[in-house]
């Protein structure tokens, strides 16, 4: 090592019965410092440095719900947890909260851990019906009272899909998160009238959307 600065003038490595072996050797160096335009940044680089970093995972969560992101886990992150829950669904409008109980349908295959790559027909009826098969995928919107579904057991994952006709559909593959005995799943869609805008299935941790109705 070069005693005033530190600097790593050459290095070995050896192994019994074996020559050294020379990993690091300085031949040449200078301590002249560098003229500042080493260190300028780019031009087509400059513009990306200065550009404001993408959204946080939480940000999106938060604008969607108006409220505080860590009370909520996107659906989509698996695995399943391991504890059984009841699942408590309902579809909410962004930002408000507010509940949509009308307009949608539901339905559900809760057999995807079990099926060979299912794969899912909807049809849509010039009013606005639509159908559903593929798998076990099957309607459930009778189910519901007062636009809150209730599956008791949840699978730790299944497909769901909520139709609002010619709106247009949100759906996915869930992965099962218990937080309590009944756990809140909400689909949260920024616009009903063009599910296109896009939107979130959420899961409640806590706060007060973990309530079974709001």
């Amino acid at each position: 090592m070069d005693a005033k600065t530190g600097l790593v003038l050459k290095a070995q490595v050896s192994e019994v019965g074996a020559a050294p072996r020379t990993i690091i050797e300085v031949k040449d160096v200078s301590f002249t410092p560098p003229p500042a335009s080493v260190f300028a940044i780019p031009a087509n680089c400059a513009a990306e440095a200065a550009a404001p970093p993408p959204p946080t995972e939480a940000e999106p969560i938060a604008a969607l719900t108006g409220g505080n992101p860590r009370e909520f886990v996107k659906a989509i992150y698996g695995p399943g947890s391991k504890n059984s829950c009841t699942m408590v669904f309902r579809v909410v409008k962004a930002g408000s909260m507010e509940s949509i109980s009308s307009g949608f349908q539901v339905a559900v295959d809760l057999d995807v851990a079990t099926e060979p790559t299912p794969s899912y027909i909807i049809g849509m009826s010039p009013d606005g019906n639509a159908t559903f098969s593929g798998g076990g995928l099957h309607e459930v919107t009778s189910r519901m009272l007062n636009g809150v579904l209730r599956i008791d057991d949840v699978p730790a994952q299944f497909y769901l899909e909520t139709a609002f006709g010619n709106a247009g559909s949100s759906s996915t593959l869930i992965y099962r998160q218990c937080f309590a005995p009944q756990t809140v799943l909400l689909d949260v869609v920024k616009n009903p009238a063009k599910l296109s805008d896009g939107g979130e299935f959420l899961w409640v941790k806590s706060g007060k959307y973990a309530a079974a109705a709001h």
